[in-house]
């Protein structure tokens, strides 16, 4: 299974092994071109894979689509200036499959080395409480914890709460989308719907499980911008992303019951969230891919019983 820890190692296999050997190497029997002209657009090829995968190792169409629109403006460009030799970029079944291939090579070489091991021992980011339930600005650092507090089993629990919880209608009134995939998926088939999310919410409890009777309203693993939980008693916040394209947003956590208000501030792009919590400190939180989840906690500090109690 990949993890995040694998992607550079995953990288390093698909521009080296993928990249600089096995796809000229394999195109050169089929292609009477030069050598740099061939390691150019294999390269190019690998770049092009690589712009398509989020840090999760998920392969994303939308990039992948943005990714040939922005090449072919580039070549659209630069075709003047050619010297009319030609040139390959590697594509379709067997480019990607080489790729793909060279990738997980790559991981292979990155855990057996601890290579991969030394990139997720690296990760220092921090959550920050916030509201009467724990001390404001206390920090908790993620930094050599062990991998295991937030187990699968825990997990499992945590996803069946959330299928009985939307199955018997109590946050019904917050999405009908996810009620009705409660009433018509089984609790293998609902599990699915949170995938995407996994690391977001293992991320969000590595510290602190989940409490008894917590379960999940919504989340998001955005890759390079904001990622976040919302629980039936918390909202927790955060970038995911580190290294290269690390982001610079905050980490916290925030109890429902803590807040007083919600407001959505529209930035130039993207939505931004104003916190006012009732013991009058006042959060700010941008990053956000969509108004979604700050729609839902507004929602959710307005209907009478639908925060769960939290200690």
């Amino acid at each position: 299974m990949f993890r995040r820890e694998d992607y550079w190692p995953y990288m390093f296999g698909v521009f080296v092994f993928a990249g600089v050997i096995a796809l000229p190497t394999i195109y050169s029997n089929f292609i009477d071109l030069p050598f740099d002209r061939l390691l150019a657009g294999c390269l190019l090829g690998c770049f092009l894979f690589a712009f398509a995968h989020t840090r999760d190792g998920q392969f994303s169409f939308g990039r992948f689509i943005g990714g040939v629109a922005l090449m072919v403006l580039a070549l659209m460009r630069t075709a003047g200036k050619s010297d009319g030799q030609g040139g390959v970029i590697p594509g379709g079944l067997l480019g990607f499959a080489v790729m793909a291939a060279a990738g997980w090579f790559g991981i292979a070489i990155g855990r057996a080395t601890g290579i991969s091991k030394a990139l997720k021992s690296g990760d220092s980011r921090t959550i920050v409480k916030h509201g009467q339930s724990a001390e404001v600005g206390q920090k908790v650092t993620l930094a050599g914890q062990p991998e295991h507090v937030f187990s699968d089993d825990m997990y499992r629990a945590l996803v069946n709460r959330t299928y009985f919880a939307w199955h018997t209608g109590k946050p019904s009134a917050l999405s009908v989308a996810i009620k009705n995939q409660a009433k018509m998926l089984n609790m293998e088939q609902f599990a699915t719907v949170f995938t995407s999310a996994k690391e977001a919410i293992a991320f969000a409890f590595q510290i602190e499980p989940p409490d008894d009777d917590e379960y999940i309203i919504a989340a998001e693993n955005a890759d390079h911008r904001l990622s976040y939980l919302l629980t039936s008693r918390y909202f927790y916040y955060f970038g995911l992303d580190k290294d290269l394209f690390a982001s610079k947003y905050p980490a916290g956590k925030i109890a429902l019951r803590d807040i007083r208000k919600c407001e959505i501030i529209q930035g130039f792009v993207f939505p931004k969230a104003t916190i006012a919590l009732y013991d009058g400190k006042i959060i700010s939180i941008d990053g956000f891919n969509s108004e979604r989840p700050i729609l839902l906690i507004q929602k959710l500090i307005m209907l009478p019983g639908a925060i769960e109690a939290s200690a």
